[in-house]
């Protein structure tokens, strides 16, 4: 077993690189005591079920979409020895966004890399077969998921925490849906009891629109298209 040391980092750096290694998502947790203090780890691909609803018009307010191909990728391949064949192999893992589905290649050598051509997917540094899977997925997870996020503000509700997930309505077929909460901010002022949120839409919650840079996102009568 590894062991990480901790050496010219905060606390909290070396546990989200710590967390962002193991293909975990790293929270804080400002509800639990002690406040501000209590960190939850969760791995990418976990919990789909909504904890609420929220509807545009009533209890959603405001909600800003993003959508992007900044660091875009579809794939990221590994390079990895087997030692009782001495053969050496390439394992690459897509995200079809037509069909919403991984696909999974393995074969020998760098044969893949000519196949699929340039662009298509990211390779990273050379490493075990036993390891493999791990890294490929905490590679590819945190691109595919980070293409289309949004913030938005409610009426207060307690319910709304980061790593939640979250059903949004009334937005349209291509940003309604499934979202998991990345962050949350509750505020007391004259005006009541408010929550404002990040999220992103993960892949498997249904399909994301593919971007057009040239126009960008429009609001229409409390919609919002492409």
């Amino acid at each position: 077993m590894a062991v990480r040391k901790q050496s010219g980092v905060n606390d909290f750096q070396f546990l989200s690189e710590v967390a962002k290694d193991n293909g975990w998502q790293m929270y804080i947790d400002h509800t639990a005591e002690p406040h501000g203090r209590v960190l939850k780890f969760q791995f990418l691909i976990q919990d789909y079920a909504p904890s609420l609803t929220l509807k545009w018009g009533s209890t959603l307010t405001d909600f800003t979409p993003r959508l992007t191909t900044v660091g875009d990728i579809e794939g990221v391949s590994a390079c990895v020895w087997v030692d009782s064949i001495k053969m050496d192999f390439t394992i690459t893992l897509n995200w079809d966004f037509d069909r919403a589905m991984f696909k999974l290649s393995i074969t020998p050598g760098g044969q893949l890399g000519e196949l699929l051509g340039p662009g298509d997917t990211t390779t990273i540094k050379p490493t075990s077969y036993a390891t493999a899977p791990r890294k490929i997925l905490t590679e590819l997870l945190p691109k595919l998921n980070g293409r289309l996020t949004g913030s938005g503000n409610t009426v207060g509700n307690p319910a709304i925490k980061a790593s939640r997930v979250v059903r949004l309505e009334g937005l349209g077929d291509q940003f309604s849906g499934l979202y998991r909460v990345t962050s949350t901010t509750h505020t007391f002022d004259g005006g009541g009891y408010k929550t404002s949120f990040q999220a992103r839409k993960e892949v498997w919650f249904g399909s994301i629109p593919l971007p057009n840079p040239s126009r960008g996102l429009a609001r229409v009568q409390g919609q919002f298209s492409v």
